[in-house]
């Protein structure tokens, strides 16, 4: 079967991989803007773990590919830099 609409990356997308999280409200101000730590991933959603600040705690959110799609959520990859000496 075809399946012609977005999804998540299931292969490259795995549990323990670190991202950079921004959350974006209607006007485009950033409400969240962390690391985070990726727990589960699924075709149509992925849920990540972070650090509130405001809160004061972890916290876990759930991020559908809709919320990806239309901007809300933006998730970008971290690197490890490697010390060349």
């Amino acid at each position: 079967m075809i399946v012609n609409k977005p999804q998540f990356d299931t292969e490259n997308i795995k549990s323990g991989t670190a991202y950079w999280l921004n959350k974006y409200n209607y006007s485009r101000r950033t409400e969240i803007s962390t690391p985070c730590i990726v727990k589960f991933v699924k075709p149509l959603s992925i849920v990540v773990g972070f650090y509130s600040e405001k809160n004061k705690g972890f916290e876990e959110l759930t991020i559908d590919i809709k919320s990806i799609v239309d901007e809300t959520f933006e998730l970008t990859p971290m690197e490890r830099k490697v010390d060349l000496k």
